[in-house]
C-alpha cells in the first residue's frame, strides 16, 4: 500500500511530551503514512530520540515558530494529503 499522507510533526524541548505523542500516535494511525519532524531548536533529548525513529527531521537551530516549521516541511511534501500536528496535542496531568 503506497503512502498518500505527509504528517508534520512540530516539536521544541518536550522530549516527554514527544515520546508520548509518538506511542500515540503509532498505537492508534493505521494509515501508511509518511511523517516530518521539525525540531525548533530543542536542547533536551529530542533529536536523539528523532534519529531512532522513521522519520524525515528538519533541524532548526532556534525555534523559528510553527508557521516556519510548516513553510520548511511542505517542500518535502510529495503525497496527496499534508497534514500538521503538534506533539503537545495530547493533553497530560
Amino acid at each position: 500500500m503506497t503512502e498518500d499522507v505527509t504528517i508534520m510533526v512540530t516539536t521544541w524541548n518536550s522530549i516527554n511530551v514527544l515520546k508520548l505523542f509518538w506511542h500515540y500516535f503509532l498505537k492508534y494511525t493505521k494509515q501508511p503514512f509518511k511523517v516530518i519532524v521539525v525540531d525548533n531548536g530543542s536542547s533536551d533529548d529530542t533529536l536523539d530520540f528523532l534519529r531512532k525513529c522513521n522519520v524525515t527531521i528538519i533541524r532548526n537551530y532556534e525555534n523559528k515558530g510553527v508557521v516556519k516549521a510548516l513553510d520548511q516541511a511542505e517542500k518535502l511534501v510529495e503525497t496527496k494529503y499534508f497534514v500538521s500536528i503538534s506533539d503537545d496535542i495530547l493533553r497530560i496531568y
